[in-house]
């Protein structure tokens, strides 16, 4: 009887423990999925953000900044008039100027590294791999891009072309 009264009594306590292990566990399921959903949304956040600053990069790129029109006054004295036609027409040829003294420049340089080059003796075939390596290419290619690029969309986009 006392065996019965002692295992009644241990019975009661079973369900309580049992429902304290089910709590146990389905906190500590539910501090997973909260430590999982934080990090798929900081994930998520970082990913929206390098997509908003890809798609700046791009728009940034793509859209080339508007170029004024020039306006021409008459000021009465054809000498003046003269001058100020001949700058519009500069005004307008900057990029290209600066692209040609660039690579005047480039040139030039290129020439020196030649002479310089053969007269310490080296093979033209060593001197034209010096000359002609990737690195130069792409780099001129780049500035030459970059420069008449730009014109070029605008005017792409203005139907000009």
């Amino acid at each position: 009887m006392i065996d019965g009264a002692i295992a009644g009594l241990v019975g009661s306590f079973i369900p309580k423990l049992i429902g304290i292990f089910e709590n146990s566990l389905n906190n500590k399921y539910e501090i997973k999925m909260m430590e999982f959903q934080l990090q798929n949304s900081e994930r998520i956040e970082r990913m929206q953000l390098e997509e908003t600053k890809s798609l700046a990069m791009i728009a940034s790129n793509v859209e080339p900044h508007p170029v004024p029109e020039p306006e021409y006054h008459d000021t009465g004295n054809k000498t003046l008039n003269v001058l100020e036609v001949l700058l519009m027409l500069y005004n307008g040829t900057v990029r290209p100027t600066v692209t040609y003294a660039f690579v005047g420049l480039y040139l030039v340089l290129q020439y020196f590294v030649v002479i310089s080059s053969v007269h310490s003796g080296m093979s033209w075939g060593v001197v034209a791999k010096t000359v002609l390596d990737g690195l130069n290419g792409n780099f001129i290619a780049a500035i030459i891009a970059y420069w008449f690029g730009h014109r070029s969309l605008y005017h792409l986009k203005r139907g000009n072309i």
